[in-house]
């Protein structure tokens, strides 16, 4: 029986897919990367993975992919004063990583246990893009610390982020 291999179709620049190449890669699963122009995505529908974890799991995954979807759509406003923005930002990152902090598994090495999963995921390729474009956040934790070195250790993950 032949493996089976997956499509992976989104708009040709590093973004929100960049969670679902790294787990493809890291997983060495086989997957088409289908790279569209923006145009062309009306007429295309993404295609959905299952995976092995149990209910209460994935209910905690979309819960966290969920919270860093809002994260990323949050819009800031253009106040004038530069640190009104900047709170808002501020308080924003903050309030996501608590809830995410809320579901960590004590002694874990990751979010849910000592398996990466889809939230460590794309949290880890979120927070590569925020801490650069937020470099005033002053947001540091000692349990997204500790993740984020555990992430950089893998060496699929590190190999899909050179891509």
């Amino acid at each position: 029986m032949a493996e089976e291999t997956y499509k992976l179709t989104y708009f040709n620049l590093r973004a929100r897919e960049k969670p679902a190449r790294a787990m493809f890669t890291m997983a060495g699963q086989n997957f088409e990367d289908i790279r569209i122009l923006l145009q062309n995505w009306e007429n295309l529908k993404p295609s959905y993975l299952s995976d092995d974890d149990d209910e209460f799991e994935r209910v905690q995954c979309n819960s966290v992919l969920h919270t860093l979807n809002d994260l990323s759509a949050f819009h800031y406003p253009s106040p004038d004063n530069i640190e009104e923005l900047k709170e808002q930002a501020r308080c924003e990152l903050r309030t996501n990583t608590k809830f995410i902090q809320g579901l960590l598994r004590e002694g874990s090495k990751f979010i849910f246990g000592d398996r990466m999963t889809a939230a460590d995921i794309t949290m880890f390729c979120s927070w590569m893009l925020i801490k650069p474009a937020f470099p005033w956040s002053e947001f540091n934790s000692d349990w997204l610390n500790k993740v984020m070195e555990n992430m950089k250790t893998d060496s699929k993950l590190a190999k899909c982020l050179q891509e």
